[in-house]
């Protein structure tokens, strides 16, 4: 599946995540540059996804208990600047979470 480029361009990958560390979503190194929106999906499990503060890394635990529960299956777009940090982790076990990030 490809995600059409809301006003510009995007990148689109599948990460590794677990229920013992938390990931943050990104393609690749480093966030798309002047990414706008973000979309999450998982064919694997449930994860939680949390927005966090820039410089500042969340504990797992944080992420578990402030997260927002992505169901299995589930395609969601949020909205996230290339500036705002975004975490996910799995609820059960390891999954392979498609993330894709648009300008």
């Amino acid at each position: 599946m490809s995600y059409l480029p809301l006003d510009g361009p995007s990148d689109q990958g599948t990460v590794s995540i677990t229920d013992a560390a938390i990931t943050e979503v990104k393609v690749g190194g480093s966030t798309f540059p002047a990414r706008k929106v973000i979309t999450v999906q998982s064919e694997d499990g449930k994860f939680r996804l949390y927005f966090g503060v820039e410089g500042v890394v969340p504990s797992p635990a944080t992420v578990i208990a402030d997260g927002f529960l992505i169901h299995k299956g589930g395609l969601k777009s949020f909205e996230a600047s290339d500036q705002q940090p975004v975490y996910i982790i799995s609820v059960n076990g390891n999954i392979d979470v498609t993330i894709a990030e648009r300008a």
